[in-house]
């Protein structure tokens, strides 16, 4: 039988077969790597070659920038907050991709490339993806790859997007700043309290007034703060609507 060498950094000695990894596993198996800047997959490093194997197994979006062209690499998780540049960056450099916010990523792949690693739960950018200008926000995590001499060889990212939660917890925090708006000029007494011990909030001046006015409420459970309701059953009241 015929034997099958392997040239450039790869240990493997055997032809490379990426698994799964649905639309993204398919341009893996059938990109033209002959002609990029990596070669052919049989003869990447082994750390290159192993963190692909993950990133297709895993439903979490995840990326690979690897060598010095920075050529981008991701999984179908990765390919929906490209927008419709997917598939055209796929094997192509991360600036490619991001050429519209690159001045916001540039220091930190650099960083990464320099073997420091980023981490941040909320980044925002303004990013023209999907052919117009939308807010975004992600949490992510920039993960140098080093080769057993410590030599830096690329960048590993997990990441999610949060735009929809940040977008609505602003909403909420919108929505919860004009009820106390609201509160604060009504005319009769008003406490929002939290949790199962009935934690104070919020109360409005006329809910001062009524309870006595420079009393220590806030942060503090009902039963705490205005301890004389607890003998005329008001907590157990409070129980009653909580649950």
């Amino acid at each position: 039988g015929s034997e099958l060498s392997c040239t450039g950094t790869g240990r493997t000695g055997t032809v490379l077969n990426f698994v799964g990894g649905g639309e993204c596993g398919e341009l893996f198996r059938g990109f033209a790597w002959k002609n990029s800047p990596l070669g052919v997959p049989d003869a990447w490093p082994v750390e290159l070659q192993t963190l692909v194997n993950v990133m297709l197994g895993s439903l979490q979006p995840m990326l690979i920038v690897w060598g010095p062209s920075q050529i981008c690499l991701y999984n179908d998780g990765y390919a929906v907050m490209c927008g419709n540049r997917h598939p055209a960056a796929f094997g192509y450099p991360f600036k490619d991709l991001w050429f519209d916010i690159w001045d916001a990523v540039d220091p930190i792949i650099t960083a990464a490339y320099a073997g420091q690693g980023t981490s941040m739960d909320d980044i925002e950018f303004v990013m023209h993806r999907k052919g117009y200008p939308e807010e975004t926000h992600f949490s992510f995590s920039y993960t140098p790859v080093r080769d057993q001499g410590g030599v830096v060889l690329g960048m590993f990212c997990a990441c999610s997007e949060i735009t929809n939660e940040i977008i609505l917890r602003r909403e909420q925090q919108s929505m919860q700043e004009k009820l106390l708006q609201i509160f604060e000029m009504s005319p009769v007494g008003i406490a929002t309290l939290s949790g199962p011990d009935h934690i104070f909030e919020f109360a409005n001046e006329e809910y001062y007034s009524m309870i006595g006015i420079g009393r220590d409420i806030i942060g503090r459970s009902v039963a705490d703060a205005v301890s004389e309701v607890v003998k005329q059953g008001f907590i157990d009241l409070l129980d009653a609507v909580y649950r």
